[in-house]
């Protein structure tokens, strides 16, 4: 998708904007599963200090080969 517009782009500007936007979104979501509960978590054991009862957290299970399938496609945009 993203890759797509990218090859029929011929502005460097898009194109590079484009890149960056893939970029920014597979690097987001990686960071998003692999950290999100470990900020969740740390966030309430240090409200816990001052009384109060964070009650949110996602419980968010890892997906298998979230990092190769985000690094495959960083790569993939790359090249394109």
């Amino acid at each position: 998708m993203i890759a797509r517009a990218i090859h029929r782009s011929t502005d460097p500007r898009r194109r590079l904007s484009l890149v960056a936007l893939s970029l920014v979104s597979n690097l987001g979501v990686l960071g998003f599963f692999k950290y999100f509960d470990f900020f969740t978590s740390s966030v309430a054991r240090l409200l816990s200090l001052f009384g109060e009862v964070h009650p949110f957290t996602l419980e968010i299970l890892l997906p298998v080969g979230i990092a190769f399938y985000t690094f495959q496609s960083i790569s993939y945009v790359v090249d394109v």
